[in-house]
């Protein structure tokens, strides 16, 4: 009976595992759900290509709409299997499945590969590298620094990470005007930017050598192009140059956003927020401020190109004006029912305090005054010891907060090895 069982099992599982449908292997980046651009899918073939040439370790990329109902863990080992990952005899396979619809993502790690590219470290790398970049909706980023990341654990960061760097980099502080972190959040925002259509770089140098702003901001763009060649992300370059002799700086914008960027806009732009720092050597101020101003133009759209013009203090808007009001109004209208329930309590304690002086037969024309006046005010009394009722209503209020996702499920596949999966 036991055997029986076993067998069914057997054929269950096999007949689950023939049902999936995969890919043919085309290269190292399979891109079936076309979340990669096409630069970086040129750079992720080549560092990969190279990474196996070096090292014989066959690292391959495949991203998919949907897993149609199938786990990513069976996924992920089903087309281990089929593609057969690794060399013959060592086992030294990795597979980067991401499927964006069910916002699941996994790392398959052969036999061979497992005492360095761990579970946990697997783990590690889909939840801190992979997942914040995928809950942004910058899958190029999060792919790319996942694979880093892989080519880092197995000891391979000297021969891919500077054809990773690229691609990543919106800053390129060749004068260091920047520290490292400004260039860190600096990096953090432009790179969501870049995900939502534009590709803004700064650029500095320590000096033009002789020619002008704009003939050196060309040739910047020039070799970007020749360094980049994706006709999508040339048209979405805003570039920024930078010079720290000349103290100069200009921009440039690919055809997709030039109706955000005149030559008068930029004029504007440049003049009022970046050369006064120039001049006066604050090289840091000036880099930020044109961050600033670039991205507001970029959010504004292309009907408010214009550059935001620095705010006077006398200068409100009406809705300051509004709020100011109800402000005022509304801070006068608490005041009043605060004084008005202080009054009643006060008139509470008068009216008992009457009461005992009148029980031992005291004088009370001093307490009797005191009531009067707070009956007049509008916070009650008695003379026989007054009482007041003050009914108040609360209302409890919940919120749900929901689990954040990036949660992983360990367990390697059979003969695919170890792994780690990962939602966002």
């Amino acid at each position: 009976m036991i055997v029986r069982v076993m067998v069914l099992l057997a054929l269950w599982s096999a007949s689950v595992f023939s049902a999936i449908e995969v890919p043919a292997l085309k290269a190292h980046v399979n891109d079936e759900a076309g979340i990669l651009s096409a630069a970086d899918r040129r750079l992720l073939e080549s560092s990969l290509t190279g990474a196996e040439r070096d090292s014989t370790h066959q690292i391959v990329v495949l991203t998919v709409r949907s897993l149609n109902g199938v786990t990513i863990e069976d996924y992920a080992e089903t087309v281990f299997n089929r593609w057969k990952l690794g060399q013959a005899g060592k086992d030294n396979g990795v597979l980067l499945v991401v499927a964006k619809e069910d916002r699941k993502v996994r790392i398959e790690v052969g036999y061979g590969l497992e005492g360095l590219l761990t579970d946990a470290e697997s783990s590690r790398i889909i939840r801190d590298a992979i997942i914040p970049s995928f809950k942004k909706i910058r899958y190029d980023e999060g792919v790319i620094v996942g694979v880093d990341e892989i080519y880092t654990v197995l000891g391979l960061t000297n021969t891919v990470r500077a054809r990773i760097q690229p691609v990543l980099r919106h800053i390129l502080d060749n004068a260091g005007m920047l520290d490292a972190d400004d260039r860190s959040a600096m990096e953090s925002a432009l790179a969501g930017l870049r995900y939502r259509g534009p590709m803004v770089v700064f650029v500095t140098v320590k000096t033009l050598n002789g020619a002008s702003i704009r003939v050196s901001t060309d040739s910047v763009v020039k070799q970007w192009r020749a360094q980049e060649k994706d006709a999508a992300h040339e048209k979405s370059l805003i570039l920024c140059l930078i010079a720290e002799k000349e103290r100069e700086a200009w921009l440039y914008s690919g055809d997709a956003y030039q109706s955000y960027f005149s030559d008068e806009s930029k004029i504007i732009l440049l003049s009022t927020w970046v050369d006064p720092h120039l001049a006066a050597g604050r090289y840091r101020t000036a880099i930020l401020n044109a961050q600033t101003a670039i991205t507001d133009i970029l959010q504004r759209g292309p009907a408010g190109k214009q550059v935001p013009k620095k705010r006077s203090f006398w200068k409100f808007k009406w809705r300051d004006i509004v709020q100011g009001i109800f402000v005022l109004f509304g801070g006068g209208f608490f005041l009043l029912i605060f004084l008005v329930f202080l009054a009643g309590i006060l008139g509470i304690v008068a009216g008992i305090l009457r009461w005992i002086l009148k029980k031992f037969g005291l004088p009370t024309g001093v307490l009797d005054a005191f009531i009067a006046f707070l009956n007049r005010f509008g916070g009650g009394g008695s003379s026989g010891g007054g009482s007041s009722s003050d009914s108040s209503s609360s209302s409890d209020s919940s919120s749900s907060s929901s689990s954040s996702s990036g949660s992983y499920s360990g367990g390697g596949g059979r003969s695919g090895g170890g792994g780690a999966s990962g939602s966002w």
